[in-house]
Parts: structure tokens; C-alpha cells; sequence
């Protein structure tokens, strides 16, 4: 526990820095977060023997990732996962064995992880700075008070086959935690929004829950149990953010509606 404190002590100052300052920054903090993350999962992988071509999920979540800050349209991405896609397919075609597993599994973390957290830079492009610490509210938010709940109520499994430590309470705790922490933080600093917040942080308190099983289920079918140890206390970056892979999306589409029906 003092480990996990220690990291936050020390990395939640430069993540709010770069939050506040935007733009530019936004971008290299997304870039960074994103391709680490891209690391770990194609890394967990060899556990199970599947080898994906790194080389050329890195070079799309990239290209993805500066499509978005230069605010290219929808067409631009469509044709970049279709030419990521035949590439992946020639390489096989050119191949003595056969990739079409390991193919798979890289556009796969370009879509989960890579396109994941880009969403966070459309969520700056919406022009309220402040709304970016949302959806890690949520998860945070989920996660801790999840995990203090079920250790002191929780009695019957959530979902025991993937993760046997997580109870229902815990995660009743966890909805519970998410719509207080980010009611008090929107009531301060966004009360326009207050409402939809309040709806988005319920929904994406069980989205963000939902993100640790699937992170959870991943490591346990590769036998691990951190995707890494870059945040000591925390494990990996994908640890870390997992829910928030989630989360992100879900609040920048919903805000996105909202201000486009109002």
C-alpha cells in the first residue's frame, strides 16, 4: 500500500500538469501512455506464444494518434485499419508459417489499447479541460471505493472465474464511490454538466468494473499477474488504466451527444 501511494505522490502532479496545460501536451501524454501500454499487452502475449508484429501496431496507434490532434476526418482512419489490416495479411501471405493469430492479435491492441486512450484527445477537443479528469475519476473512484467495501462487506463473488477477490458489494461500493467522488468534483468545477455527469458516472462505474475483468482475464489466460512494473505498487501502465480504457470512450461520447442534442 505505501508503494501505491508513493507512486501517486509522485506521478499524479506531472499527469494533472500535463492535463491543464493541454494541447501539445495532451498529445505526447497520450502517445506515451498509449504505447507503453501497447508494450505490455503484445508482451503478455508471448506467455501464450503469440508474437505480433510490434513494429507495425506502434506505427498505427501513432498515425491514429496524430490523426486525431490534427483533427482529420473519419475516412482517414477507416482506410488506416484497413491498410494496417492488408499489411498484416501480405506479411502472412510472404510468411514460411502461418500469422494469422499473431496478425490478429496486433490489430487487436491497436483497437483496444491504441484507439482506447486516443479517445482522450477527443475528449480535449471538446473544449473543457477539466472534464478530461472524469472518466479516471470513475475508475479511481471505482476502484477504491471497491476495494475498501468488499474488504470490510464483501461476502459473495463477482465474478470468481476471472477475478475470485472482487464481491458484489465491492462493486455496488465502487458505483457508490464513483457518483460521490465526481458529484463533489462537478459540482465545483463543471456544475453546467452536473446531471449528465452524475448518469455517466453511474453507468461508467459498471463500464469501468467491466474494464478490470477484461484486463483481468487477459492476464490470467497469460499467466501473469501485473502487465508490468513501470508504477511500482500499481504494476504496469495498462494496470493502472485498464478501466480507464473503458471509461474514456464512454464519457467522451456521451458529453459528445449531450452537446450536440442541447
Amino acid at each position: 500500500m505505501l508503494k501505491r501511494i508513493i507512486t501517486v505522490l509522485l506521478t499524479l502532479p506531472i499527469f494533472v500538469f500535463f492535463v491543464l496545460k493541454g494541447g501539445l501536451f495532451i498529445f505526447i501524454l497520450t502517445f506515451f501512455i498509449a504505447t507503453i501500454g501497447l508494450y505490455e499487452f503484445y508482451e503478455a502475449l508471448k506467455n501464450k506464444n503469440i508474437k505480433s508484429i510490434n513494429w507495425l501496431g506502434y506505427l498505427s496507434t501513432l498515425l491514429i494518434i496524430m490523426g486525431i490532434h490534427f483533427k482529420f476526418q473519419g475516412l482517414y482512419f477507416l482506410s488506416l485499419l484497413y491498410i494496417t489490416s492488408l499489411i498484416l495479411l501480405v506479411l502472412n501471405l510472404f510468411s514460411v508459417k502461418d500469422h494469422l493469430v499473431e496478425s490478429a492479435v496486433t490489430i487487436l491492441g491497436v483497437i483496444y489499447v491504441g484507439i482506447g486512450f486516443s479517445h482522450f484527445l477527443l475528449l480535449d477537443q471538446l473544449g473543457m479541460p477539466l472534464l478530461l479528469f472524469v472518466p479516471f475519476l470513475i475508475s479511481w473512484g471505482t476502484d477504491t471505493f471497491a476495494y475498501f467495501t468488499g474488504r470490510f462487506f464483501g461476502k459473495r463473488q463477482l465474478f470468481p472465474r476471472v477475478s475470485p477477490k472482487k464481491t458484489i458489494e465491492g462493486g455496488i461500493g465502487g458505483i457508490i464511490g464513483s457518483v460521490l467522488i465526481n458529484y463533489i468534483f462537478v459540482y465545483f468545477f463543471l456544475k453546467e454538466i452536473l446531471a449528465v455527469i452524475i448518469i455517466i458516472s453511474l453507468l461508467g462505474s459498471i463500464l469501468s468494473q467491466i474494464g478490470d475483468l477484461i484486463a483481468s482475464k487477459i492476464k490470467r489466460t497469460c499467466h501473469i499477474k501485473d502487465f508490468g512494473n513501470l508504477l511500482p505498487g500499481h504494476g504496469g501502465v495498462l494496470d493502472r488504466f485498464d478501466s480507464s480504457l473503458v471509461t474514456i470512450p464512454f464519457v467522451y461520447y456521451c458529453v459528445y451527444i449531450f452537446m450536440n442534442l442541447t
